[in-house]
């Protein structure tokens, strides 16, 4: 898939293959679940051929070629969400779909080839090698939040920051020894980074206030100096996408995902060192966008 979709005439080919997927997606959508026993969904290329014959587009002969074509290419496909089982006829196959959260379900965001190579390059590209949190010590990240916080008024004239909550900024000096604790702390942080208050409001926004600080930084930051804020900025946003996940079974997916941005171990193994790598990327990323703005910007009112 990667390649064919360089080469030239291959666009039927490519076309066919994501509006199998999208069968595909639809075929897992519809599957009844029996506590009794194992529920399977197969598709067929007669179920594609059927699909094509509602917009027929090209002769018959065309047709069959494609749809043998389409069954080598998903039984050559990497880690997929299907297995191919065998072959009906001269260009005929069916496949049994791989149903649950790595399966068919990975793919229902997917809109076209793009997107699937995207998905495919992130199932292949290996975590980051896990490495020891640095030392920190309890007042770490309150601290940077300060430094920040200070910085970001002597440049821009108001706060970074607005309603911080006491026990929120306490709690991140403490330590984590368990899940409950670590999702408490994650809550924290969560509050904290939702009181952030972007260039173009007074006040943090109800809601996505890393977002619109992302999209909205102070006028006068050099493009370098944007791209290192921004990067820091998603990386806090992965944060969010740990805890949502870690709190909500349904993000599961989406967190494992997020783990590999920081470098952050997945499934957490040991909760207290797994907060200190979360305190490391917090502080490296609050620490990012201080000394951009130390560097890039002139006081305010100077």
């Amino acid at each position: 898939m990667a390649g064919l979709r360089f080469v030239h005439g291959t666009e039927p080919l490519l076309d066919l293959f994501m509006t199998t997927v999208r069968m595909i997606v639809n075929k897992e959508r519809s599957i009844t679940p029996d506590p009794a026993q194992e529920v399977q969904a197969v598709l067929t290329s007669d179920e594609v051929k059927e699909q094509l014959a509602l917009q027929p587009r090209y002769p018959p002969e065309a047709e069959e070629r494609l749809l043998y074509a389409l069954g080598k290419m998903l039984q050559e496909e990497p880690p997929r969400a299907w297995s191919v089982l065998g072959a009906v006829g001269e260009y005929g196959w069916h496949m049994r779909l791989v149903t649950g959260l790595s399966g068919v379900r990975a793919l229902r965001e997917i809109h076209s080839v793009d997107g699937y190579i995207e998905h495919i390059t992130r199932v292949l590209t290996p975590a980051p090698i896990p490495v020891a949190a640095p030392p920190s010590e309890p007042l770490d990240l309150p601290l940077a939040i300060g430094y920040l916080d200070t910085t970001w008024k002597v440049k821009t004239g108001r706060r970074l920051f607005m309603g911080l909550q006491a026990d929120s900024c306490a709690r991140l000096a403490q330590p984590c020894a368990s899940q409950e604790e670590f999702n408490s702390a994650m809550s924290a942080l969560a509050d904290v980074l939702a009181c952030v208050v972007p260039p173009s409001t007074q006040t943090p926004p109800k809601f996505g206030a890393l977002a619109a600080l992302k999209k909205g930084l102070p006028q006068g930051l050099p493009v370098e100096a944007q791209e290192r804020i921004k990067g820091a900025i998603e990386l806090l946003l992965t944060l969010n996408h740990i805890r949502h996940g870690q709190q909500h079974g349904d993000a599961k997916q989406k967190a494992a995902t997020a783990h590999r941005a920081p470098g952050i171990p997945y499934p957490p193994y040991d909760w207290a060192d797994t907060w200190a790598q979360v305190v490391a990327v917090t502080r490296g990323a609050l620490d990012s966008i201080r000394e951009e703005m130390l560097a890039a910007m002139s006081d305010h009112g100077s």
